[in-house]
């Protein structure tokens, strides 16, 4: 581009003063030798070669979070809480992985308040899908990828459950075709809350 530019200043100043000397009477001065630049050699850039487009995973099953909520029951003392919109819709997308979607037909969580007050509490219900929630160790099984920390094995209402000195605190039971997570900080708290929700679905 510079080099065109530059050849058409060129033209048309010869343009110019051919101009000039045909119509002067006069001599015309001897015009200087124009210093002529040279301009430097351009090396080409190799363009490197176009990656191969990322294959877009295949997604799962859609999640039910009707499936799971059936776990949900009025809680005397209690209130479960619907997340804002944003929250749950992260949640939601955060879950839709072929490692929960392989798995379970939905999920869903409910913030907790205790009598109208915050109980800093969070409820997490996976409906695990029939056939996985017929196998044994199931509960172990989740257990294994939830955290690299050793579990607690206890018993909750005759179900057995899973707790995690985490942070937050954990404590994870199943019961039917549920796996169910109460995260929180106070562990008596967390153990009255599942009692609470295990003795709502007799």
């Amino acid at each position: 581009m510079r080099l065109r530019v530059a050849s058409l200043a060129l033209t048309v100043a010869l343009a110019a003063c051919g101009s000039r000397a045909a119509s002067a009477p006069e001599p015309m001065p001897t015009p200087a030798v124009p210093t002529v630049t040279p301009y430097q050699t351009m090396t080409p850039t190799p363009i490197p070669p176009t990656p191969p487009p990322t294959p877009t995973p295949t997604p799962g099953p859609a999640l039910s979070t009707a499936a799971a909520e059936k776990y949900f029951h009025p809680l005397a003392g209690y209130e479960l809480v619907l997340p804002p919109p944003e929250v749950d819709a992260q949640f939601q997308s955060l879950a839709a992985v072929p490692e929960i979607t392989n798995i379970a037909a939905g999920v869903a969580l409910r913030l907790v308040t205790r009598n109208g007050d915050a109980a800093n509490m969070v409820v997490l219900s996976v409906a695990l899908l029939p056939s996985y929630a017929a196998l044994p160790g199931v509960l172990d099984e989740f257990g294994s990828g939830y955290s690299q920390l050793a579990a607690e094995h206890l018993t909750l209402a005759s179900h057995p459950a899973l707790y995690y000195e985490t942070s937050p605190k954990s404590l994870v039971w199943s019961h039917r075709t549920f796996i169910v997570v109460v995260y929180g900080s106070d562990r008596a708290a967390m153990t009255r809350l599942a009692q609470a929700l295990i003795a709502s679905n007799p």
